[in-house]
């Protein structure tokens, strides 16, 4: 559950539909595509000695390279070119970035519906594994197409992203996406997808400053907008707010607290 803070400017909004010789599925690529993708995460948690809230940044630059589509998909490698995490709590800033993880080429799949999965989790330093993890980072990405390409109606979605770190959470992602409208995006001439979902977050572990293991179990919202370009293939940007609310538990201390989650995600192709 990543969010971001690049301002999306949607241009000439009116209705759209599929179209002569669009390409509503990924298309391979002659050379990478270079994402920067930022957001922005405050946790608020009523603690029995009141309010706490935790706000973290993010933000990476990766490059993905999808070659021609097979049965399962487009063989894809991810590699991430810049890495910048930093969390603002009570207590102080704390950093970490991408270390031995930059510049590492990353192969897996490109699912024919936006997924991605790689062949195999890449070792990381334990500073960046406790906050990071590159395959739910690749997950949450990508929009998620109509397997048969089909956009002529609104198609049903369903994501289940998973984050491997200190405090390991699934999050499953259940809604609608539709094309909205047309827009140019740097001189492309593009179309708006929205997708709109129901959000489950559970999870367990213990991050750094936790007293012992943590549960974690929120629900919410998640708005999207993706600029796609119908040509290639390609995502061009997209955006999403996030808001979750529920609790989080310390079994080992009989405790429930209140906590909720808003954050803001972007991405956005460089030229």
């Amino acid at each position: 559950m990543r969010f971001g803070a690049i301002a999306i400017t949607l241009l000439a909004l009116g209705c759209a539909s599929g179209g002569g010789g669009a390409r509503f599925t990924f298309g391979p690529v002659e050379s990478p595509l270079q994402y920067e993708v930022r957001s922005s995460q405050m946790i608020s948690v009523e603690t029995p000695m009141g309010p706490q809230e935790n706000y973290d940044t993010v933000d990476v630059t990766v490059a993905l390279s999808v070659g021609e589509a097979t049965e399962g998909g487009h063989r894809l490698i991810a590699s991430f070119d810049a890495i910048d995490l930093r969390s603002h709590s009570p207590g102080g800033v704390q950093r970490a970035d991408g270390g031995a993880l930059i510049g590492q080429r990353l192969p897996g799949t490109l699912h024919l519906t936006g997924s991605i999965d790689l062949d195999e989790r890449p070792s990381l330093e334990t500073s960046l594994s406790d906050v990071f993890d590159p395959s739910g980072f690749l997950t949450d990405l990508m929009l998620r197409m109509p397997a048969d390409g089909n956009t002529d109606a609104p198609w049903a979605v369903r994501v289940e992203s998973k984050w491997e770190t200190a405090l390991s959470v699934t999050g499953v992602y259940e809604g609608t996406a539709q094309i909205v409208g047309d827009t140019v995006w740097n001189g492309t001439p593009a179309k708006i997808i929205q997708f709109e979902a129901a959000v489950q977050l559970s999870g367990s572990g213990m991050p750094a400053g936790a007293p012992a293991e943590m549960e974690l179990a929120l629900s919410g919202t998640s708005a999207r907008r993706y600029v796609w370009d119908p040509a290639r293939g390609v995502m061009l940007a997209g955006r999403a707010i996030d808001d979750a609310s529920g609790s989080i538990s310390i079994p080992d201390m009989n405790l429930v607290l209140e906590a909720a989650v808003e954050g803001q995600w972007s991405a956005e192709l460089k030229p």
